[in-house]
């Protein structure tokens, strides 16, 4: 059986919650990644933004999870500004070297999955063995759930 880590970045809680039905289906270890500075309300939303579209590497809160220990780790974002979430990039620029195999997940607000799936799989300097990609109202009206399961059987 495949040792499987999930790891996210939520600001909002969408990404939380899909990153949580991920674990429970797969029976798998989990650790969110934590900013060092508050994103809360409007002008962390705005701050959020420009990071994304400047590509920027904030500083996050040290991981305790080695991902060296699992076959497969999943990544999960929320889409800013049709770009990764920092906190992510950040993640995935300090332990790109350490993933034997990904998988990536997003969320988002309307649009922008594609590219930044496809810019997750740059940064990782590999493809995914699965991707999946959620839109806000999708979630918020249940209708994620056999996307979900379609992306958990690829994997398990």
């Amino acid at each position: 059986m495949k040792k499987i880590l999930v790891i996210f970045y939520s600001r909002t809680g969408f990404t939380r919650k899909i990153a949580e039905e991920i674990v429970k289906a797969c029976n798998c270890d989990t650790e969110e990644i934590q900013d060092i500075r508050s994103r809360k309300g409007f002008f962390g939303f705005i701050r959020s933004i420009f990071e994304a579209r400047k590509k920027k590497l904030p500083a996050i809160k040290e991981m305790i999870t080695d991902p060296t220990q699992y076959d497969l780790v999943i990544l999960g974002t929320p889409v800013w500004a049709k770009n990764i979430s920092t906190p992510l990039r950040t993640y995935v620029a300090e332990h790109r070297d350490q993933f034997k195999s990904v998988a990536f997940f997003c969320t988002m607000g309307s649009s922008g999955a594609e590219k930044v799936l496809h810019d997750i799989a740059q940064l990782c300097g590999r493809d995914p063995v699965v991707s999946l990609s959620l839109t806000d109202k999708e979630i918020k009206a249940q209708g994620h759930k056999e996307k979900v399961h379609s992306f958990v059987k690829a994997i398990v």
